[in-house]
């Protein structure tokens, strides 16, 4: 700590009476330069740190932003696959209409069956038919 009288700044007294530490005498300009050098050392650092920490954040933002856009064209595929299933499970219902399917399906129908249909793209469609039982 600086001791000021008047227009002079003087160290402290008690500095030169502590055993095994030298005297350092600095001018004013000498203080003020450390100093300035301190702080700019010191704003160098923060400079270094931000920028190391914004890149880190980039490649965060990055990651995040390509797994969105694989999981967005994952969704596009999916909701192609089911556009694709839907059609043809609407086909597969109007050709129900023709004749002899036509027959089938009445017949179920008067026993208050069920048709279900399962189509799966490269794998084909299965039909379930279900009848109740009753008992006699």
């Amino acid at each position: 700590m600086l001791e000021a009288g008047g227009n002079e700044i003087y160290p402290p007294q008690n500095l030169s009476k502590q055993p095994n530490v030298p005297g350092i005498h600095l001018s004013l300009g000498q203080k003020i330069g450390g100093g300035y050098f301190l702080c700019l050392g010191i704003a160098v650092t923060g400079i270094i740190i931000g920028f190391s920490v914004g890149e880190y954040r980039q490649r965060q933002a990055r990651d995040l932003q390509e797994n969105t856009q694989q999981e967005i064209r994952l969704l596009n595929h999916l909701e192609n696959q089911v556009l694709r299933t839907q059609t043809r499970q609407q086909q597969l219902i109007y050709s129900l209409n023709k004749p002899a399917l036509s027959i089938s399906y009445q017949i179920i129908e008067k026993h208050q069956g069920q048709v279900e249909v399962f189509s799966q793209p490269a794998q084909g469609t299965k039909f379930v038919i279900t009848l109740p039982i009753k008992s006699t």
